[in-house]
């Protein structure tokens, strides 16, 4: 997957749209609310992404790196 972050675009943001997705309701209904699994690393999903690093002890810099991909794994 390599390093995703705001403004990217392909199949690794669709899986981690996915993965955010996963999360629970409220992930899932933002998820759903902004275009869906487009692929596409907007505002919604860099949003996600930093509460979901917070909630996970991540540091929460949007950018799904290593131990980002490794926590929503192990979600």
């Amino acid at each position: 997957l390599g390093i995703l972050n705001f403004q990217s675009e392909g199949e690794g943001v669709k899986w981690m749209q996915w993965e955010l997705r996963e999360v629970n309701e409220s992930f899932k209904t933002s998820i759903d609310m902004n275009g869906g699994i487009d692929g596409k690393c907007g505002p919604n999903t860099a949003a996600l992404i930093k509460v979901f690093q917070r909630m996970n002890g991540l540091v929460d810099d949007g950018v799904c790196g290593k131990n980002t991909r490794k926590a929503l794994k192990a979600n």
